[in-house]
C-alpha cells in the first residue's frame, strides 16, 4: 500500500471521476493505467501534469444535456420495436441524464419514452414506466424546492425557480 498527502489523495480522487466529469481536474501521467500504483486510472501522455478541464456553467450543461437526449431520441426512432435489448440500452443511457422541464420540451423525449411504456416486451415496458415516473418525482421535487424558496426566502417564483435551477444543474 502506497501512502500519500492528503493533498495529493484529494487530487487523485478528483481524476478517477475526470474524464467524464465536467470541471474536474485531471491526473495525467506517462504510466500506463494498469501499473498505477493508486488504483486511478491515469491518461497516457509525456510527462506527468494536472490538466484543469474547462468548467461548464448550468446552461452549458443543459445544452450538453439536450444534446445527447435528442441522440437517444433518434436512436429509439431508428430501433425496430422487437429489438428490445437495444431499446433498453437507450432507456439506461437517458436514465443517467438530467431531464427536467425545458429539456422535455425542447426534445419531445417524453412522448418517445411514454410510447414505449405499452411496449409489448414487459422490461422495456416497466424500464419506461420507471424512467417516467422518476422524471415526474424530480418535477415534484424541483418544485418543492422553488415553493420552499418561495415561502421561506420570500422569493418570487422567478428568482426561486433561478435559484432551484442554480441548486440541481450546478
Amino acid at each position: 500500500s502506497t501512502s500519500s498527502s492528503p493533498h495529493q489523495g484529494a487530487a487523485m480522487g478528483e481524476a478517477s471521476a475526470a474524464e467524464d466529469a465536467p470541471g474536474a481536474l485531471v491526473a495525467v501521467s506517462s504510466e500506463p493505467s494498469s501499473s498505477s500504483t493508486t488504483g486511478v486510472k491515469r491518461r497516457r501522455t509525456q510527462g506527468d501534469a494536472v490538466v484543469p478541464i474547462k468548467r461548464q456553467h448550468s446552461g452549458m450543461f443543459r445544452e450538453q444535456t439536450i444534446r445527447g437526449v435528442i441522440g437517444a431520441a433518434q436512436a429509439l426512432r431508428s430501433l425496430e420495436d422487437s429489438d428490445a435489448s437495444a431499446i433498453l440500452e437507450v432507456l439506461d443511457e437517458l436514465s443517467d441524464y438530467v431531464v427536467d422541464e425545458r429539456v422535455l420540451d425542447k426534445t419531445k423525449i417524453g412522448r418517445e419514452v411514454g410510447a414505449l411504456q405499452k411496449h409489448s416486451d414487459p422490461e422495456v415496458s416497466s424500464r419506461a414506466r420507471a424512467l417516467v415516473t422518476q422524471w415526474k418525482k424530480d418535477r415534484e421535487t424541483r418544485l418543492k424546492v422553488a415553493n420552499s424558496f418561495v415561502s421561506k426566502a420570500k422569493l418570487d417564483m422567478k428568482d426561486a425557480r433561478r435559484l432551484e435551477e442554480g441548486l440541481f444543474n450546478a
